[in-house]
C-alpha cells in the first residue's frame, strides 16, 4: 500500500518552493508520479471597467500572467526530473473566486493533494481558506504544509487526533501508507478540555488494535486535558513525542458551494503550526 499519484499546488512564492521540496521527498519515498498544479487566479474586471481600458491592455496582462505561470511550471518539472521523478504540470486559468473548486477537481484524481499555508506577505490564489475548501470538496486527503516548510523528516513520527468520528476514521485510513512507514504512531483521544466541550469521544484502543493487524505498532493515549483547546493539546503532544505530522479529520460541510468548517478545523487551519494530513 502506498501513494502512487501525488498532486502539489505550485506558485511563485517562497512557501511554494518549500512545499515542492516536501512533495518531492514524499514522491521519492513512495516511487510516486508527481503532478504540479499551477492555478492562475485571474481578477474579475467588471464590464464597464473593461470598456474603458485601452485596447489590448487586458490581453497583454493575461499574456504576462500565463507566461509567468509557464516559467514556474518549467522550473517545477526541472526540479522533479533532477530528483529522478516522473512528473507533469497542469496550468489552469480561472476567475479568482473559482480557484478552490478547480484545485478540488484536480485533487480528486490524486492519492494525496499537497497544499500550502498562505504566507501573509505572499498571498496565494484561492486565499487563506483554500485548504479547508479543498478538503471539504475534493473527497481526497490533503497534506497541509506550513509556509515555513517542514523539517528533515515528514511522517516518521505521527500523532493522530482520534475521537472515533467518521472524519477521524477516514483520516486514519487515508494516512495508512505513511503510518506503515512511520517509526512511531501515537493515537490521542481526549475526553475533554479546560474551556472546550468535546463534540465526540471514543477511546483509541480499538483503532490501535486495527492498526496492529496492519503491522503498525501504535501507542494509545486517552485522557482528560488540562489545556484550553485541541490546538494547545496537539502542540504539547507534538513536543512530548517529537512528532513531525498530525493526522486528523476535518469537520464541515458544503451548502450551496459555501464551505463551512467546524470550530476545531477552522482553528487548526487559521494557523497551521505543523504539517497536517486532513480528511473529511
Amino acid at each position: 500500500m502506498g501513494f502512487k499519484d501525488l498532486l502539489v499546488q505550485i506558485d511563485g512564492s517562497k512557501a511554494a518552493a518549500k512545499r515542492i521540496d516536501a512533495a518531492i521527498g514524499l514522491a521519492r519515498r513512495f516511487d510516486a508520479h508527481l503532478t504540479g498544479l499551477m492555478v492562475v487566479g485571474e481578477p474579475h474586471i467588471p464590464g464597464f471597467v473593461m470598456a474603458q481600458m485601452p485596447s489590448g491592455i487586458w490581453d497583454e496582462t493575461l499574456r504576462q500572467l500565463r507566461a509567468q505561470a509557464q516559467g514556474i511550471a518549467d522550473g517545477f518539472i526541472a526540479a522533479a526530473q533532477r530528483a529522478g521523478l516522473t512528473a507533469d504540470c497542469r496550468i489552469d486559468s480561472v476567475v479568482e473566486s473559482d480557484v478552490p473548486e478547480v484545485v478540488a477537481l484536480h485533487a480528486r484524481h490524486a492519492d494525496l493533494a499537497i497544499l500550502g499555508q498562505a504566507d501573509a506577505d505572499e498571498p496565494q490564489p484561492g486565499g487563506s481558506g483554500l485548504i479547508g475548501d479543498v478538503v471539504l470538496a475534493a473527497g481526497r486527503p490533503v497534506l497541509a504544509i506550513p509556509y515555513i516548510g517542514v523539517g528533515t523528516t515528514l511522517g516518521e513520527r505521527v500523532l493522530v487526533a482520534w475521537d472515533g468520528g467518521r472524519e477521524a476514521t477516514r483520516a486514519v485510513f487515508d494516512a495508512m501508507p505513511l503510518l506503515l512507514q512511520a517509526k512511531s504512531v501515537r493515537i490521542v483521544s481526549v475526553k475533554g478540555f479546560l474551556d472546550e466541550p468535546v463534540r465526540q469521544f471514543t477511546p483509541a484502543d480499538d483503532i490501535c488494535t486495527t492498526l496492529s493487524r496492519h503491522g503498525i505498532s501504535a501507542e494509545s493515549l486517552t485522557f482528560q486535558s488540562s489545556r484550553r483547546s485541541v490546538k494547545e493539546e496537539l502542540r504539547a503532544q507534538m513536543l512530548d513525542t517529537g512528532a513531525d505530522m498530525v493526522v486528523m479529520g476535518c469537520y464541515g460541510h458544503s451548502r450551496f458551494r459555501q464551505m463551512i468548517l467546524g470550530g476545531v478545523s477552522r482553528e487548526m487551519l487559521e494557523e497551521i503550526p505543523f504539517p497536517l494530513l486532513l480528511s473529511n
